[in-house]
């Protein structure tokens, strides 16, 4: 009789066992993260799928998990998700919490699953899934917050410092070529020195086009205020804050800079109370091309 109340006994707990298992199965893995990011640059990049590609090809995801975007945008970025057997969709919603601050929300629905055996995978596929998400948040957050990574460039913010430039404006059909550009640099350093000025940073660039002529500005950082002249033009530059990045390299360099500083601008939906510009750190008629030094500008108001 007590051998058949234990066996019973016995027989009830693993019941009850074997029910919690069944019914704590995971249903879904969550994930969150907070990115130093702005929500357009987040919902931009996530939806790359190259950006995925290269952080799973560059940092092992645990376990062979392969994630990549199937949709992006309204602060959402669906994923497809692989592993073994398991092919299912998640879902990354970016929620904004400030001009250039969001907080990831990332949840991968498991299925359904009526067996023994299948509750088992899920709770296998829910702690390899948890581990890859983690992982892979990981790295979206150090890639994301990376301006080189991110924009292919070192976008840093800062203030300007020159406080007064004398320029010259031309325009000319074509782009102008870099004899002419020195040849006016020339002028204004010949105007500026004999009026006693002297030079506080390299000489600054930029060309504009309506696809019909170029109209060009040149300037010079000087230290003092200078006569007026029906040619040379003094100015007082808004010593407010700016984004600076340097490139090193000729003219297809120099544009892709110019591309992604605006698409930065346009990411955290900065103003920009003047025109970018490129200052010339070394010697552009007596250097190659590939070993131009630019350091380009953007004024921006926060």
């Amino acid at each position: 009789m007590k051998k058949g109340i234990i066996v019973v006994s016995v027989l009830l707990l693993v019941l009850v066992l074997l029910l919690q298992f069944v019914w704590t199965a995971p249903k879904n893995v969550t994930t969150q993260a907070s990115f130093k990011v702005s929500a357009a640059a987040a919902n931009r990049l996530l939806g790359d799928t190259a950006i995925w590609q290269k952080i799973q090809t560059t940092t092992a995801t645990p376990n062979a998990v392969d994630m990549k975007p199937v949709m992006a945008g309204m602060g959402q970025v669906v994923l497809r998700v692989k592993h073994e057997a398991l092919d299912t969709l998640s879902q990354i919603l970016l929620v904004e919490l400030g001009k250039d601050s969001v907080i990831l929300n990332w949840e991968t629905p498991l299925p359904a699953s009526n067996w023994f055996w299948q509750h088992w995978q899920q709770r296998n596929h829910a702690a390899t899934l948890q581990a890859a998400q983690q992982h892979l948040a990981t790295q979206l957050k150090a890639y994301l917050e990376n301006t080189q990574q991110a924009y292919g460039f070192n976008i840093v913010k800062g203030q300007m410092t020159d406080s007064i430039v004398v320029t010259k404006s031309f325009e000319t059909a074509s782009r102008p070529d870099l004899p002419m550009i020195y040849a006016q640099l020339a002028e204004l350093e010949k105007f500026a020195s004999a009026n006693g000025a002297g030079f506080t940073n390299p000489p600054m660039l930029f060309v504009q086009t309506d696809g019909q002529s170029y109209r060009t500005q040149v300037a010079l950082p000087v230290n003092k205020w200078l006569p007026e002249h029906p040619v040379y033009k003094t100015k007082r530059m808004v010593l407010g804050n700016n984004l600076t990045a340097e490139v090193t390299g000729g003219q297809q360099q120099i544009r892709a800079c110019f591309a992604a500083m605006y698409q930065h601008v346009a990411d955290y939906n900065r103003i920009m109370p003047g025109i970018p510009y490129e200052m010339l750190l070394n010697n552009r008629l007596s250097t190659d091309s590939s070993k131009w030094q630019t350091r380009v500008y953007f004024p921006i108001m926060e």
